[in-house]
């Protein structure tokens, strides 16, 4: 059982798809939990928990939870727009 705690969390983008690449491997036929506020770390996972409040929310494959349109959909966009320099305008 492999344990990773927002492991990625001091990363960059691309140093995160790296490493994320590298765990794949490793994580290959084992099981592993990924605990994380970035939803890219999650992209690939057999299932997909999202908590909030303590409470489990949402229960899913990503394309799955994206198809949704709940929590993690609104995190997925949120954080897309923020890696590739978009912002919202404010609100009037």
């Amino acid at each position: 059982l492999l344990v990773l705690d927002d492991s990625l969390s001091s990363v960059d983008a691309e140093t995160e798809q790296l490493i994320l690449g590298h765990l794949r491997a490793v994580m290959h036929g084992r099981t592993a939990v990924l605990i994380s506020h970035r939803v890219a770390a999650m992209k690939d996972a057999d299932q997909i928990l999202v908590l909030d409040q303590g409470q489990i929310v949402e229960r899913g494959t990503h394309a799955q939870l994206l198809g949704a349109g709940g929590l993690y959909s609104e995190l997925y966009r949120t954080q897309l727009q923020s890696e590739l320099g978009v912002t919202r305008p404010e609100a009037v």
